[in-house]
């Protein structure tokens, strides 16, 4: 999938994400632990985790815990590069409503 992913603080400290059409694609709550991310589909079925990892990045993991990539923070601030399996996969950028993240792979990781 390549696009654009834009994600909105809601109300109970979770990441509501939708597609660059406007329609809604799932959200993120936090995890038990600080720094930590579960995340759900449009339909609020389970699809994976994001941990904290070295140096204030993040490891991504599918359902079955299989990893599938990570994010680290690029070189100003409010960026984070992603990374998949096959290398880069997208960037993130903070903006005034959220955050926008630029998908240039054929999957997220």
């Amino acid at each position: 999938m390549s696009g654009r992913i834009t994600s909105i603080d809601g109300l109970f400290g979770q990441k509501i994400h939708y597609d660059e059409d406007g329609n809604y694609v799932g959200e993120s709550w936090p995890g038990l632990f600080e720094g930590s991310w579960e995340h759900y589909s449009q339909d609020k079925g389970y699809v994976g985790s994001s941990d904290p990892g070295l140096f204030a990045g993040q490891i991504h993991r599918d359902s079955s815990g299989q990893y599938l990539g990570e994010s680290m923070p690029g070189l100003i601030g409010g960026h984070q590069i992603h990374y998949g399996q096959d290398g880069h996969t997208g960037d993130s950028w903070d903006t005034l409503t959220g955050t926008d993240t630029f998908f240039d792979g054929d999957d997220l990781f």
